[in-house]
């Protein structure tokens, strides 16, 4: 019987960190690891649970353990579920350093063999001194750390007090096609609405943390591109107005949820990721 690797999320969006969750997942499928993906239910999550069924990895959907009540509540019935399942190691997903804390404390109460946990970003926090020391002391119930870059390492210790010998570096990585995409003059047509402007590309999810407001601000300080957004999110709607109310309408393009992103970047001129902070981004 192959031993168990759970990996678990409590996001409720599908990003960078997503996908790169997807990408361990294809990379331990042909392994002697039995896999299988815990998330809490949620629409916009419906892309990693198709990704991860399409691997053939079984998905389990679990209530949320949000900190306070009901989610502290849920931990003796979460934490019985995984004993049950008798996993070798439990794999955590943070989208922020706070993130898991729950189901950190479950996997732990299960006696699970190990617990592994990504730090894929770091956010600025203003935390009491009791909530940095009980985080501090919740960081220490894992077995190992996996930061995604030198710098979410560096602040991890320095700012949250997490012990760097239980922080490895594990950068993000991304599958390189064996043959590139070519520039396509009708796919560039399209983006510049049959003008002769340059492509300026933001390859996104559409929210405060990629800056996308920063940019059209400023998008109208270089009138000979078109400024081109693929990718969706909650910020959509005011984007799409400030845009109007800036008279950028002509010349910026909201192509939505896009999965032919490479094709879309040999196509422009630019690229450009105005993030207000990121972990390592895999764009």
């Amino acid at each position: 019987m192959k031993p168990l690797i759970v990996h678990f999320t409590d996001s409720s969006a599908f990003g960078g960190a997503e996908q790169l969750t997807l990408t361990m997942l294809e990379a331990l499928g042909s392994s002697s690891w039995e896999l299988l993906l815990v998330h809490h239910p949620h629409e916009e999550l419906q892309q990693l649970v198709d990704g991860a069924s399409k691997l053939g990895v079984e998905t389990l959907c679990v209530p949320r353990l949000d900190p306070g009540w009901p989610g502290i509540a849920r931990v003796p019935r979460f934490a019985g579920r995984l004993r049950s399942l008798r996993p070798a190691i439990v794999h955590f997903h943070l989208t922020w350093p706070l993130a898991c804390q729950y189901a950190i404390m479950a996997g732990r109460l299960a006696g699970a063999r190990a617990l592994v946990a990504t730090a894929h970003l770091y956010v600025e926090l203003s935390l009491s001194k009791r909530v940095w020391l009980q985080q501090r002391a919740l960081s220490r119930i894992v077995d190992r750390y996996l930061a995604v870059s030198g710098a979410v390492k560096a602040d991890l210790v320095a700012n949250l007090g997490w012990s760097e010998a239980r922080i490895d570096v594990v950068r993000n990585g991304v599958a390189v096609p064996e043959e590139l995409p070519e520039p396509d003059p009708v796919l560039r047509r399209l983006l510049t609405r049959a003008d002769d402007k340059a492509v300026v590309l933001v390859p996104a999810r559409l929210t405060a943390q990629k800056g996308q407001s920063l940019l059209l601000a400023a998008a109208r300080a270089v009138p000979g591109a078109q400024f081109v957004f693929a990718g969706d999110g909650p910020d959509r709607a005011a984007l799409v107005a400030q845009a109007a109310e800036s008279g950028l309408e002509s010349r910026v393009t909201f192509l939505g949820q896009r999965n032919d992103r490479p094709r879309l970047m040999a196509s422009a001129d630019l690229v450009v990721l105005p993030s207000l902070y990121e972990g390592l981004p895999l764009v």
